[in-house]
């Protein structure tokens, strides 16, 4: 379980790389098999082709694997949530860095949705609602469960602070 990272009053909540690396293991798992079965009808003929085959196409398939699983796990660290007193602010990117920020006083409703998947690994996606707008404010796709509560509470207890000094 993952714990939100707490600086100067703001609480941080990222992404979970745990489905991309599910997809990158299924993906390495059906390309070793792919080569597992199909090497000896390629080079049947000469077993020393076969062996050259198999060690070079082995390296390359794992590198490709470790690199993916690198990049899944950057890609899902650049994807976070903060949540400050005032707002909610949701970045992403890489590169170039987007964010977009709520007021906390704008947040009017939260939906929780998992597909199976995500139920397996204790995730969900949280939908984030404000007034007057068409759809969701803003959505976050594949965040523990417990960082998802953790959000729900600390916004609705900024509501009740804010009713309670009204």
């Amino acid at each position: 379980m993952a714990q939100p990272v707490e600086k100067t009053g703001e609480k941080t909540f990222f992404q979970s790389p745990l489905p991309t690396l599910i997809y990158v293991f299924a993906a390495f798992l059906a390309s070793y098999a792919l080569m597992l079965f199909s090497a000896p009808y390629l080079f049947a003929p000469s077993l020393f082709a076969l062996e050259t085959f198999w060690l070079y196409s082995q390296a390359a398939l794992l590198l490709l694997a470790l690199l993916a699983a690198a990049a899944s796990i950057l890609i899902s660290r650049s994807v976070y949530c903060s949540i400050s007193p005032q707002q909610l602010s949701l970045t992403s990117g890489i590169l170039s860095k987007n964010t977009r920020s709520i007021p906390l006083s704008h947040v009017d409703n939260f939906s929780v949705s998992r597909s199976p998947l995500q139920s397996i690994l204790g995730l969900g996606t949280l939908h984030i609602d404000t007034p007057g707008g068409y759809g969701y404010e803003a959505e976050l796709v594949d965040f523990e469960n417990s960082s998802i509560s953790h959000i729900i509470d600390l916004v609705s207890a900024s509501h009740s602070k804010a009713g309670n000094e009204a």
